[in-house]
């Protein structure tokens, strides 16, 4: 590992002198109707030091581990996916969590930070065991070695990394509230629309009058799917027109694909390039996403393209199909991958007000999506700070540790 540019007077240690591994067994059987706290490795995110929630003992049925607060859980399965978290209380995790504790020399909130580095993660996933489930172990993560600072630096910049965590986390809030307000909005314009007193009863309840109901089959010109060129004929990749996959839907406006074909590829295959701002939807796996490209892209075989008519606005019904994604996921058929028939993703009812009214409808909705890809921005920048100070600060860069 490298040496600390400066700060002579940081100890080279390893992790077996700083902490503790507790192997304190927790059996279910024997605690009768006491419910605990329980953390499994499900409840930790990946990468970013903190838990989405937790379980209880009542749920559980195996032996566990139990844990104090302030205590290091770590996922020892696929350490990779870097599931550490510093504990907020008492309680019992899972077996393929190992349970460290501070010594006196070193801070909980550091030790956190140094058993989360890249470099820690780097040296358990040299130590995995296992090609399909890899696991490290207490026995390869205790000779890790790195550079503790005094008590009081630790303190310091456990201090910065914990109130850059505090910004991510009201980052995030801010998005989930947006993502509240989206679909309470999606729910309440596609059914009541826009400062409506009179309504009617149809097929999908009560609806503004003046609106129709259609099947979306009835709104479409066209619907056009895709295909994947050879995987053995090199000629057909790494080509300059993108190719989506249900794997690229990740967003509900995206501009890039992971993969790209060539000329050869789109014309020897059942690959259609599909305009740019046109509706893709997942028609097998992933059923409920739809995505809107701001270029010219092809698809593959579990997606297709709509083409609406002139009498219903592309990304009024772009927000549609989103506010019917869990209807749409509960639609798929299939023993092991799910998708859903043609027929009936036509046969698909919605109310459709006049076309300004749509427009209207769209742009609230649009502009909602528009905060919430800022504060995105916002949290994919924090967290590329984060990991660049958790690197400087852990390496005791000089011109970082004068400013602490």
């Amino acid at each position: 590992m490298n040496k600390p540019v400066v700060a002579t007077y940081w100890k080279r240690v390893n992790i077996a002198e700083v902490a503790d591994y507790i192997s304190d067994k927790f059996v279910p059987a024997k605690t009768g109707s006491q419910t605990i706290k329980y953390i499994g490795l499900e409840h930790i995110i990946a990468h970013e030091n903190r838990l989405t929630r937790h379980g209880l003992t009542a749920d559980i049925m195996s032996t566990k581990m139990r844990f104090h607060r302030q205590d290091i859980l770590l996922g020892k399965l696929r350490p990779y996916l870097n599931k550490v978290v510093l504990a907020p209380f008492a309680g019992v995790c899972s077996t393929d969590i190992l349970v460290i504790r501070a010594k006196d020399d070193i801070m909980a909130g550091f030790l956190l930070r140094v058993l989360s580095s890249n470099q820690l993660v780097s040296h358990a996933v040299e130590s995995a065991a296992g090609n399909i489930m890899p696991r490290t172990s207490w026995q390869y993560l205790q000779t890790y070695q790195f550079y503790l600072p005094p008590l009081l630096e630790q303190q310091k910049i456990a201090a910065i990394l914990a109130s850059v965590d505090e910004v991510i986390e009201k980052t995030l809030a801010q998005i989930n509230k947006l993502k509240d307000l989206k679909r309470a909005s999606m729910e309440r314009l596609f059914t009541r629309g826009l400062e409506h007193t009179e309504y009617q009863s149809s097929p999908v309840g009560n609806i503004p009058v003046g609106w129709e109901i259609k099947q979306l089959g009835e709104l479409l010109t066209n619907i056009v799917g895709g295909g994947t060129p050879a995987r053995n004929n090199a000629a057909y990749w790494g080509g300059d027109i993108p190719w989506a996959t249900v794997k690229d839907l990740r967003a509900s406006h995206l501009s890039m694909t992971a993969e790209c074909i060539s000329d050869q590829g789109l014309y020897h295959s059942a690959a259609r390039l599909i305009p740019a701002n046109t509706i893709i939807i997942a028609t097998r796996m992933a059923l409920g996403k739809a995505a809107v490209f701001d270029r010219d892209v092809t698809i593959n075989q579990d997606l297709k393209a709509l083409f609406p008519k002139a009498n219903i606005a592309t990304e009024f019904l772009h927000q549609w199909l989103l506010s019917q994604a869990p209807l749409l996921a509960s639609l798929g058929t299939g023993s092991t991958v799910k998708g859903i028939r043609l027929e009936v993703l036509t046969g698909l009812k919605l109310a459709l007000p006049p076309l300004h009214e749509q427009q209207k409808i769209t742009s609230i909705l649009v502009s909602i999506d528009t905060q919430i890809k800022v504060r995105q921005a916002k949290l994919k920048h924090i967290k590329a700070l984060k990991k660049a100070l958790l690197q400087n600060l852990l390496a005791g860069h000089k011109q970082v540790l004068r400013k602490i």
